[in-house]
């Protein structure tokens, strides 16, 4: 049986703790999981790979998100892509 692969983005201390609680429990069920994607503390230290921290989406307000918008981008199509690759590897 091949290991699961999943992806996770938490943006705020909210959604961090959450996924870390995902996390765990994926882990007891399936100790092989592979989890990437984007987090904070929470979730690095229940186990996710982490390719971005959280605070890469961080942004305060119109403008902020305005002037953010390349390295918002940049951090999406990073993620996208290498989730695309490690689709590929697993077929």
């Amino acid at each position: 049986m091949t290991a699961l692969r999943v992806g996770m983005v938490a943006g705020e201390p909210s959604g961090d703790l959450l996924g870390s609680r995902i996390q765990r429990g994926l882990y007891e069920t399936h100790p092989d999981t592979l989890i990437t994607g984007i987090g904070g503390p929470e979730m690095v230290a229940a186990g996710l790979d982490a390719w971005y921290p959280m605070d890469a989406l961080s942004v305060f307000g119109y403008v902020d998100a305005l002037k953010s918008l390349p390295r918002l981008l940049q951090t999406y199509y990073g993620v996208r892509n290498r989730w695309k690759k490690t689709i590929r590897m697993c077929l």
